[in-house]
């Protein structure tokens, strides 16, 4: 999305829908079929704004880092680099995750967890890599998944 905290006012994003897609964005369809990856809501403005939830979010931190280590990662350096990285630790049960690795598996559309053991590596899914435009990262793509109607979520 363009803000960097992930959300815009419902304004913005049908244009920016609209722009993509040439065809207006449906509000009802949107809080439905893509409820795990963005939420409606109104700021104290009254104003509705669109934003990413908290899974989604940790899916672009995913990225972001996994794009910057060339699109691949060990899951031993993993935590230590995303700690280095955001300044934060990951901690699993804020998403309802016992394990990070549980956690990345919940985010298949960004990251592939490939080999076994010791030997585990995180790697940019095959469909986000390279899809990078001058200061814009797509977060999320068409899926096998129908539910994702095919939607870009951007953000700089």
């Amino acid at each position: 999305m363009e803000q960097p905290n992930a959300k815009m006012t419902l304004t913005n994003f049908q244009k920016i829908y609209q722009r993509l897609y040439n065809c207006d964005c449906n509000l009802e369809t949107l809080e439905i079929s893509l409820a795990d990856i963005v939420k409606v809501r109104q700021d104290k403005s009254k104003e509705i704004i669109i934003q990413l939830t908290s899974l989604q979010l940790f899916s672009r931190d995913v990225y972001m880092l996994l794009t910057k280590s060339g699109g691949r990662l060990t899951l031993g350096s993993f935590e230590t680099s995303y700690m280095r990285m955001f300044g934060t630790a990951i901690q699993p049960k804020l998403y309802g995750f016992q394990s990070v690795f549980t956690l990345l598996q919940a985010i298949p559309e960004t990251v592939e967890i490939k080999g076994k053991g010791n030997k585990q590596i995180l790697i940019l899914n095959k469909e986000l890599y390279g899809k990078l435009f001058h200061k814009i990262h797509i977060l999320i793509l068409n899926s096998t998944n129908s539910r994702y109607l095919g939607l870009l979520l951007i953000f700089k």
